[in-house]
């Protein structure tokens, strides 16, 4: 299960994983400092352990109880010294810190670098007089953390019966880089206890008899711990830029998204309108094939001995077919056969002046047997006229014109020249 590390340097991580296996245990914080800031202990009260904190500074022993009732706050110093010492609270401003010590050789350091002190005599009690006070329990955690008072602590420690499983101490002269274990770690191992982790400000050593606990140390911090960081944490600003980042980076994800669907869709846009574009020049492309195909029948037919013998015919159904219909624009019914006749009689008269259309005519007839029988019985009943045949060439040839001549106006001019092409 996730949990929450409130501890400076992920303290409280490496423990964790330690006691992975112990439910609801037992701990004793030695310069607990703030319940919430930079605190080892949060963590495991927030899944049921308990434990007992000592904190020298009044202010932050208030704060401890009142932040965890239910937990034994000791408000004084470890130290050999007994009964009392001189204690230096160091304050920014009106803020108190966690640089509180009892040396004053630290407490002037922080007084160079701006810091203000405030001197003051607290209780003290050695280490081994906390132990023997918890009267046959497991005590699965001891941390040591008193800027600079490590050593004087450990030496306070008598040996005990009491003995935690963990022991860790801060291995640092405060405010830098430089290690100070080497004047403590002796003591420490010779209460049997093996160095098993160092995380760069603290180290851990773990009880001699321990060696289950011993082999869960190694690496540092890390995702299979299954923790997140506190908003408090000196890290939580680094965390937010984090998350701010894969939320700016989860958004460009979206929009690359939609950019990539918006480009999807006018692809298959593209796709659909190229195919129909090939659609459609394939189908031009038939269709001019068709064209041309029927271009060249209509030609071959023009062309053909068929065509050409059936010409008047088409030409007589063409000029009958307009002609009857500009008449019944323009003619009361009864007008129509005197104009019938002579037509027929002008068209007569003109075949039997020329050769060459009489004897085309005689051919075309003999395609169309039922008509050439009409056409034959009518110019029985229409004999030629001689006198005027050879008297007056030029009123016979114009017979059809004259006939004619009571038609649209807009016809006239398309008879005259189709009869011309016949002559």
């Amino acid at each position: 299960m996730t949990f929450t590390s409130y501890a400076q340097n992920f303290e409280d991580v490496i423990l964790m994983r330690a006691l992975a296996d112990v439910e609801q245990g037992f701990y004793i914080d030695v310069g607990a400092q703030h319940p919430s800031h930079d605190s080892v202990s949060l963590a495991f009260y927030e899944r049921g352990w308990r434990g007992i904190h000592i904190e020298p500074n009044p202010v932050f022993a208030e704060k401890l109880r009142i932040a965890r009732p239910d937990e034994e706050v000791i408000s004084a110093a470890i130290s050999t010294q007994a009964n009392e010492l001189k204690f230096f609270s160091i304050w920014e401003g009106e803020t108190p810190t966690g640089l509180s010590t009892g040396d004053w050789d630290v407490a002037r350091q922080h007084l160079d670098h701006g810091f203000s002190i405030r001197e003051q005599v607290v209780p003290s009690i050695p280490l081994s007089a906390v132990l023997d006070n918890c009267c046959n329990r497991n005590i699965h955690w001891l941390k040591i953390d008193i800027e600079g008072m490590e050593e004087d602590a450990i030496e306070s420690w008598i040996p005990s019966k009491e003995r935690p499983w963990i022991v860790v101490v801060e291995s640092t002269i405060p405010g830098t880089a430089q290690t100070n274990y080497e004047d403590w770690e002796p003591k420490l191992l010779g209460l049997g206890y093996e160095f098993v982790y160092s995380d760069g400000l603290n180290r851990f050593y773990v009880r001699s008899d321990l060696e289950t606990i011993k082999k869960r140390f190694g690496p540092g911090p890390n995702v299979f711990d299954r923790f997140v960081i506190s908003e408090n944490s000196l890290f939580s600003p680094v965390s937010t830029s984090i998350s701010d980042l894969k939320s700016q980076l989860s958004l460009l994800g979206q929009e690359l998204d939609a950019e990539k669907q918006v480009r999807n869709t006018a692809v298959n846009a593209a796709a659909v309108a190229n195919k129909l574009v090939k659609e459609l020049e394939s189908g031009l492309k038939e269709a001019q094939a068709h064209i041309g195909d029927l271009e060249r029948k209509v030609e071959a037919m023009r062309s053909s001995r068929s065509w050409k013998i059936t010409m008047p015919i088409r030409f007589l159904h063409r000029l009958i077919y307009n002609t009857s219909k500009a008449t019944c624009l323009s003619y009361k019914t009864r007008s129509l056969r005197p104009l019938a006749h002579h037509f027929a009689n002008a068209a007569l008269s003109a075949t039997r002046r020329s050769p060459r259309l009489k004897k085309f005519l005689k051919l075309t007839l003999r395609i169309a047997p039922t008509l050439g029988q009409r056409v034959y019985g009518f110019a029985q009943r229409h004999p030629p006229n001689p006198a005027a045949y050879y008297s007056n060439t030029a009123t016979s040839q114009t017979l059809l014109i004259r006939s004619v001549r009571r038609l649209d106006p807009l016809r006239q001019a398309r008879v005259n020249q189709v009869y011309e092409r016949m002559q």
